[in-house]
């Protein structure tokens, strides 16, 4: 069964190199991880990203990651999925940087926030924390809804 999910992930990864080289000309280059190359669109880094951190390739998903925020810096969840990546490294600092970005460029995300929240206690910096856990409150407040978990 593992064999076949790994064979069914790699001809994705395939396909999406194949789409990309395909119609993309414009779009920028990229390695695929497997000694070529060919055009990317920050889409496609995204899903080879996404690829690759569920098959635990750390160094290789925050590659594709890098390269989608590159590619668009103002998008925020570029900056989250490399948060996402970086704090399975436990490389907290990165994480914390990756994901204050993310929230800079989307500062009404609950759901960067409760990590933002939860990454700062993990840190020690429990008072910073306290002050997303207030943000959250307001958002909850205004929305009718509960505090978010």
């Amino acid at each position: 069964r593992r064999t076949m999910t790994t064979f069914v992930r790699r001809l994705a990864v395939a396909s999406l190199l194949y789409l990309a080289s395909s119609k993309d000309g414009g779009a920028a280059m990229a390695d695929d991880g497997r000694g070529g190359t060919g055009p990317m669109s920050a889409g496609k880094l995204r899903s080879l990203g996404e690829v690759a951190l569920s098959e635990r390739r750390y160094e290789e998903a925050a590659r594709y990651y890098q390269q989608a925020i590159d590619l668009e810096p103002d998008v925020a969840a570029n900056h989250y999925k490399l948060f996402k990546v970086r704090n399975r490294q436990r490389k907290l600092g990165e994480a914390l940087r990756d994901l204050t970005k993310a929230l800079e460029l989307d500062d009404a995300n609950i759901e960067y926030r409760k990590q933002k929240a939860r990454l700062l206690v993990s840190l020690g910096q429990c008072d910073m924390a306290v002050q997303d856990y207030v943000v959250l409150q307001r958002q909850a407040a205004q929305s009718g809804g509960a505090v978010p978990a």
